[in-house]
């Protein structure tokens, strides 16, 4: 009975798994394999009359496209390196402060989420710069209480969103009004009526897209991450002070006064 031997037996690692998709898919839609001008005839594509032998070739380059996408996806985000707080677990409120010159902050542990926004509030008004408040769950109430003010990315939106209006505007009356003017079933050579489709598509796609990418750059998603204590997703509510603070020299003592259930140093490795 045959079978596989492992000795002679090599798996396709992720990368090269990652390349034979489109080498895959570009077999498929290969002129060999009869692909029939369906470049230009992706209006029929959800018709009745397409022949079904064509469904199966773009349903799988589209599942061969998005396997390869989401495989070098996976790939670069197993790349990223996770700072991970370390501190001692047996550290008090009352640890010696002359630790507080070689760690990377102060962490205060609450019970209650209404602790934690009561200790935003006072962090907030003692003028501390560079502080966070972690949480499980949104708590109604934080952005006042750590002073966050209304965000600027509608801005970018608008913004973007204005671009597309104008391109799209731009591209049709200036080719079909100025650059090549036809009249399409006696209409004028600027029916506007008939761009607002493509006013309304371009304003939504440029918009929403660079909105979604600046959001992910000013959240912080391709910096390296750094994780004070996992089970701060769990059931921990934290007050973070960084080190860089102008103000860090007096951070244990504010802490200690918010009376916290504790106070750790953390040092990320």
């Amino acid at each position: 009975m045959g079978g596989l031997d492992p000795e002679r037996t090599r798996f396709a690692s992720p990368n090269e798994q990652a390349v034979a998709f489109p080498l895959v898919a570009a077999v498929v839609f290969a002129d060999e394999s009869d692909w029939k001008s369906v470049g230009t005839n992706m209006r029929l594509l959800m018709s009745y009359n397409y022949p079904s032998e064509q469904y199966v070739r773009i349903w799988f380059a589209t599942a061969a496209a998005w396997t390869s996408i989401s495989q070098t996806l996976r790939n670069a985000c197993s790349d990223i390196d996770v700072a991970v707080g370390v501190y001692d677990g047996d550290a008090a409120v009352d640890a010696p402060a002359a630790s507080d010159g070689d760690i990377d902050g102060l962490a205060a542990y609450f019970d209650y989420p209404a602790d934690l926004l009561r200790a935003s509030a006072a962090a907030r008004d003692a003028g501390y710069s560079s502080w966070d408040a972690y949480s499980p769950f949104p708590i109604h109430g934080i952005e006042d209480a750590m002073g966050i003010g209304r965000s600027w990315l509608p801005w970018v939106t608008f913004a973007a969103g204005a671009t597309g209006f104008m391109t799209a505007n731009l591209l049709q009356f200036g080719m079909l009004s100025f650059d090549w003017p036809m009249i399409v079933g006696g209409k004028p050579y600027a029916p506007w009526p008939s761009f607002v489709p493509i006013m309304f598509e371009l304003t939504v796609l440029i918009g929403g897209v660079t909105t979604a990418l600046v959001m992910l750059v000013a959240s912080g998603c391709f910096r390296k991450p750094k994780i004070i204590d996992p089970e701060i997703t769990n059931d921990r509510f934290v007050l973070w002070i960084a080190s860089d603070d102008p103000d860090f020299g007096g951070a244990r003592d504010f802490m200690a006064g918010l009376e916290p259930v504790d106070i750790k140093p953390v040092t990320f490795r």
